[in-house]
């Protein structure tokens, strides 16, 4: 910081500094870096609870190729919908419409299917819905 800040009070008591634009600017800079700090600090705080995250290649299997999230994850993983389906007790054809986005699943599945996966709950879940 460059020059020295200039201190008063005001009539009513208030104490008060003056800054140089600089200085404030420098300020004003560090400030956003904490707070950017303080929200990744957050961010890994969940995340080593347990949370949970989605490696950037399932992402990228969701938004390039438009993909269920349950067939990314299983992608990801490098397990078959045959062997998907064994592990959750269901038959590979009701595993692919499921990953075709044609039949809805109850919870109780959809948390079997992230725990084979060993994918967060909020990952596998397919939040989009055709108007």
């Amino acid at each position: 910081m460059g020059s020295e800040p200039q201190r008063f009070v005001t009539p009513d008591g208030t104490a008060m500094v003056i800054l140089s634009e600089a200085d404030y600017d420098y300020l004003k800079a560090l400030g956003q870096d904490n707070l950017e700090l303080v929200e990744a600090l957050a961010i890994k705080a969940r995340i080593d609870a347990g949370e949970g995250s989605m490696p950037g290649e399932v992402l990228s299997m969701l938004l390039s190729e438009n993909m269920h999230p349950i067939k990314a994850w299983r992608r990801y993983r490098a397990i078959t919908q045959s062997q998907l389906a064994a592990k959750l007790s269901c038959s590979q054809s009701f595993l692919s419409q499921i990953e075709a986005g044609k039949v809805e699943i109850r919870m109780k599945l959809l948390r079997a299917i992230a725990k084979a996966l060993d994918a967060p709950l909020w990952a596998v879940q397919d939040l989009a819905k055709d108007d």
